[in-house]
């Protein structure tokens, strides 16, 4: 693995983009993306964030997002988790607590960057989904089944 490519969990990665667009970085590829975005999403459903930038609070925004179910992903209940996640000391407060402590601390703005993740979130889950399912052929279970076919078993 290339080392200015810092991987922080398999679908969530750090790269300098301009790395990339310069031919630095041979092992990615994407497009729709210049030097100065944010982030991006491969074809095989890894989200890309620009190295350029400053990333812990969007690292630990994201990976957040990225540990809560497709059900939980955008509502109410799921931003609730997603605040438990990020402040620790909220972990086993209910869901009133939390929602009256974003009231009393001015904590809206948290959802509203809550709501963007959970759109990338979204968008990656998508884009991964559809990769594999365009993929099944050549990866996994068909390709096995194939090779046994051939091999007459």
């Amino acid at each position: 693995m290339n080392t200015n490519i810092k991987v922080i969990n398999n679908d969530l990665w750090a790269v300098n983009f301009n790395y990339v667009e310069m031919e630095y970085i041979k092992e990615l590829t994407f497009t729709k993306t210049n030097a100065d975005d944010f982030m991006t999403i491969t074809r095989d459903g890894k989200i890309l964030l620009n190295k350029a930038y400053d990333l812990e609070r969007s690292i630990s925004i994201m990976t957040a997002v990225m540990s809560l179910p497709d059900d939980l992903l955008g509502t109410k209940q799921g931003f609730y988790t997603y605040m438990r996640k990020r402040i620790p000391k909220w972990e086993k407060k209910d869901d009133k607590w939390i929602g009256l402590a974003i009231e009393y601390y001015n904590l809206e703005f948290q959802e509203d960057g809550y709501k963007s993740a959970c759109e990338w979130e979204k968008k990656r889950r998508s884009v991964k989904a559809e990769y594999i399912k365009s993929n099944k052929k050549f990866f996994g279970i068909d390709k096995i089944k194939t090779l046994f076919k051939r091999k007459g078993v």
